[in-house]
């Protein structure tokens, strides 16, 4: 097997019908790879399994689609031998334990995290749909726990971040107090895994939220989200072929309910570029929100960048969210907020904050130079708070403002003196599955926030993700330093 300088396999014919490839029992260390083209630390790659590339003799686009990941070495990362992850049971999640286990023997195990979708809507329950993948997929002693029992109170206000800060050289994506729980619930669960997995969600947004997490609770433990490496090769119909050919199991018809946010942000962010802004839509069911809401000041005050306890205020989720714009413009963070909600797809309701189509088009220019992929672009400036529906039919609870309150701290780190916030009323955008009776919009009471160790630690959530910023940025430096070696060596023949 003959290696190109551009990594390409040039005689794979032997690796393309199971039966060929039965008839090779090939040492790695004694083929020449281009250390150009392997990035693992692992050195012992396991060949595809002879009995499963057979499976996909009718596909031979197919099979060589896994002996890339092979060639690739995207298989099997530092060399683990056991692959712990949060599995939801959706094609992403479905796929790659598939391949892992029946095509690489790597053992798979799995913590599903149920959030208790409502079956009679259609919407996709994450521990049914991987009970009923088990026999498939090849995870071993899958556990399963009620998410709404293990956090509890933090269930409600899960609260993600994406911030550049002026002159920083950090990127700051999602920080979610969720995500942070939810590692940790993993780390404690999964204690023999090597390397742990999650898998996608639209535009990779999963792969950034769980970084933080991973940072804290994994310690030398990687985390791994190979689907966002694997869909340069495999296309979302190649997986749902490999699976249905493999088991005999359709997921096609799971294929837009697990992903929540296919009809989500492209579809607003293009309605603000044709109106030049975002539109104020139309309610699904009536909501008890006055539009006679006078504006009021608020006055937050700092020492060296902690806020000092607010006395006697009270503080309205959706005027809070009003301001953010004007807070924003005051620090440097020029985005422009408005609020809309839509359905998750697991019986929760999504809140965002998100920026105007200027702030967008900058964002993009500043992610581009700190080489974010594109398919991330439009998570910058968002803030998110996601609530479960039956909490939101009851109104909006005080640890979710104070959630709000750590950004403005978080903007204010700096600070010495007071900071004036005037909250306006807004507007929301309330999504079916429609509620027995009106979303009430609840005022919620702020008087001394909470320790971190009771709020989302936003501080610890900023250095993490500076990491993360870093580690994208010395990705393509290294990508960079190799293709111009390439060119040098090819130049030099």
């Amino acid at each position: 097997m003959n290696y190109a300088e551009n990594g390409e396999i040039e005689n794979e014919k032997s690796f393309i019908h199971g039966s060929e490839l039965e008839q090779h029992d090939i040492d790695l260390s004694c083929i020449a790879i281009s250390k150009f083209y392997l990035s693992s630390r692992n050195q012992k790659t396991m060949l595809p399994n002879p009995d499963m590339m057979t499976k996909l003799n009718s596909r031979p686009d197919l099979q060589a689609k896994v002996i890339e990941l092979y060639q690739r070495d995207l298989v099997n990362p530092y060399g683990a031998k056991v692959v712990g992850g949060l599995l939801s049971g959706g094609v992403d999640t479905s796929f790659i334990p598939l391949i892992l286990s029946r095509f690489f023997n790597i053992e798979v195990q799995s913590l599903t995290l149920n959030f208790g979708g409502i079956h009679s809507d259609g919407i996709a329950d994450d521990a049914r749909n991987i009970r009923h993948n088990l026999s498939m997929l090849g995870v071993s002693n899958p556990k399963f726990k009620d998410m709404r029992e293990e956090l509890g109170e933090y269930f409600i206000p899960l609260l993600m971040g994406d911030v550049i800060i002026p002159g920083s050289p950090g990127i700051f994506p999602n920080s979610s107090l969720s995500r942070i729980l939810m590692v940790k619930a993993l780390a404690q669960e999964l204690p023999d895994a090597q390397v742990y997995l999650t898998g996608s969600a639209k535009n990779q947004n999963n792969n950034l939220r769980f970084m933080t997490a991973a940072y804290e609770y994994l310690g030398n433990k990687p985390l791994w989200s190979p689907i966002f490496f694997w869909e340069e090769i495999f296309k979302r119909q190649d997986c749902l072929d490999v699976i249905r050919l493999c088991t005999g199991q359709d997921l096609s018809t799971r294929s837009e309910k697990d992903d929540p946010c296919a009809s989500g942000d492209e579809t607003f962010l293009k309605k603000e570029e044709e109106d030049g802004t975002r539109s104020h839509l139309d309610y699904d069911f009536p909501v008890q929100l006055s539009t006679m809401l006078p504006p009021r000041m608020v006055v937050l005050y700092f020492e060296e960048g902690r806020p000092v306890g607010i006395d006697e205020q009270r503080l309205n989720f959706v005027k809070l969210v009003g301001e953010l714009n004007k807070i924003g413009l005051q620090y440097g963070l020029p985005w422009k907020a408005s609020v809309e909600s839509r359905p998750m797809g697991k019986g929760e309701i999504e809140w965002n904050l998100t920026p105007g189509v200027d702030v967008l088009r900058e964002a993009m220019c500043r992610l581009r130079a700190a080489s974010v992929p594109p398919r991330m672009h439009q998570e910058l400036f968002r803030f998110n708070a996601q609530l479960a529906e039956d909490i939101v039919r009851g109104g909006l609870h005080n640890t979710t403002t104070v959630a709000y309150i750590n950004v403005i701290r978080e903007l204010c780190v700096n600070v010495t003196g007071s900071v004036e916030l005037t909250f306006y009323p807004g507007f929301v955008r309330a999504s079916r599955p429609k509620p027995d009776r009106p979303v009430t919009v609840a005022e919620a009471p702020c008087g001394h926030l909470p320790p971190p160790k009771n709020a989302l630690d936003s501080v610890n959530a900023l250095i993490a993700h500076n990491v993360v910023g870093q580690a994208f940025r010395t990705e393509k430096q290294m990508r960079e330093h190799y293709n111009w070696q390439a060119d040098q060596c090819t130049k030099a023949f």
